[in-house]
């Protein structure tokens, strides 16, 4: 009987730290419109001391800023701050006692001050589309517009390289540049990366004249006929597109998923770590299936958010390759965009399930 309870006590006490772990920091300033999606709801209302999980995706709108203490569990101490009309998805993975920590920045910018904690076995990255960027111990700003970074340290270096799964583009720790004092980088759309000299003076009113200067170049190049642009990622988009939804509806029906799902929204017991060893599979064969459409129409998703906003009025009613007119193409676009978002949170969803299910690793940890 003796050993009954102690076996409970010590299953109760490890469940109870792999929820506990899915809080990867909080809130400590929040100023207008931000809001956080996590298991595909929308929570609208951040306010201070708001905790964010594992797999959250924290979004600003125009005129808004947030800043994210991260808590000692990651293995690091610092803040994360997301500048307006930006977003990121913010992820932890436990592999055995190492922490690895990733940012993935799908638009706008982020800037980090951040340190290793001591003894901690522990990182931190911010990834793009298109980039990987180390951080060691550092205080820097990253920005990301239509496949282009572009990074300036502070404090300390950031080491940064191009990769992209979907774009062919397989960079490396050996062939990358670093971001020091003094020294920016900028990784294009094309991987071939640059370093230049950052301005002296202060930092701040530097980055913020170097990052409009940055982002209105790639602005005017791409506005000169943003509908040839679009035009050449439509086809890509909706064959990526219908595959995404595809999936999604298959993940839908898988009914270990479901359950999972829905004890997570009812705050219920996550079950045993034997039942467990049998779900894990069940759920597995269906994200394996749906995770490499997922990567190939992220790109596409976010160059068409992009592109959108710099189409002109006199060029609503263009015809492109397919024979629909630009404004017809936004439109479905918009409710397409919808549609994909909730697929792709769903996605995250059930990963954030599996890993508190599989001691918090994830097989998909480097997307």
């Amino acid at each position: 009987m003796k050993m009954t309870k102690a076996v409970f006590a010590l299953y109760f006490l490890c469940t109870a730290a792999l929820l506990a772990s899915q809080s990867i920091g909080t809130v400590e300033y929040c100023e207008g419109r931000v809001a956080v999606i996590r298991d595909g709801k929308r929570i609208a209302r951040v306010d201070m001391g708001f905790s964010v999980e594992n797999l959250d995706q924290v979004c600003c709108e125009a005129n808004s800023t947030v800043s994210l203490a991260f808590l000692p569990s990651s293995g690091i101490t610092g803040t994360l701050t997301l500048s307006e009309k930006s977003s990121a998805i913010i992820r932890r993975d436990q592999l055995q006692t190492k922490t690895s920590n990733d940012i993935f920045l799908l638009g706008g910018e982020v800037s980090l001050k951040v340190k290793r904690l001591g003894g901690a076995d522990s990182s931190i990255r911010v990834r793009t589309t298109t980039s990987v960027l180390g951080v060691r111990g550092t205080e820097f700003n990253a920005a990301t517009f239509y496949g282009n970074s572009l990074v300036a340290c502070r404090e300390g270096e950031v080491y940064c390289y191009a990769y992209s799964d979907i774009t062919g583009i397989q960079g490396s720790p050996l062939n990358g540049m670093s971001a020091v004092p003094g020294r920016m980088v900028a990784i294009p759309e094309s991987g071939v990366i640059a370093s230049a000299d950052f301005p002296e003076g202060d930092y701040f009113e530097q980055w913020d004249d170097l990052r409009n200067r940055w982002k209105s170049y790639h602005v005017e190049m791409i506005s000169a006929d943003p509908v040839v642009l679009l035009d050449r990622l439509a086809s890509s988009w909706d064959t990526a597109l219908d595959r995404v939804l595809r999936d999604a509806a298959q993940l839908r029906k898988n009914e270990t998923a479901s359950r999972w799902l829905e004890s997570a929204r009812r705050g219920g017991d996550a079950g045993t770590r034997q039942a467990w060893v049998t779900e894990r599979p069940q759920v597995m064969k269906d994200m394996l299936a749906m995770r490499p459409h997922l990567v190939l129409a992220t790109i596409p998703w976010l160059r068409i958010q992009d592109l959108v906003t710099l189409v002109r009025k006199e060029d609503m009613d263009r015809t492109l390759s397919d024979g629909q007119t630009v404004r017809a193409f936004i439109r479905q676009f918009d409710r397409n965009s919808r549609d994909f978002s909730a697929a792709m949170h769903l996605f995250y969803a059930l990963e954030k399930q599996y890993m508190l299910r599989n001691d918090g690793l994830s097989p998909f940890m480097d997307f």
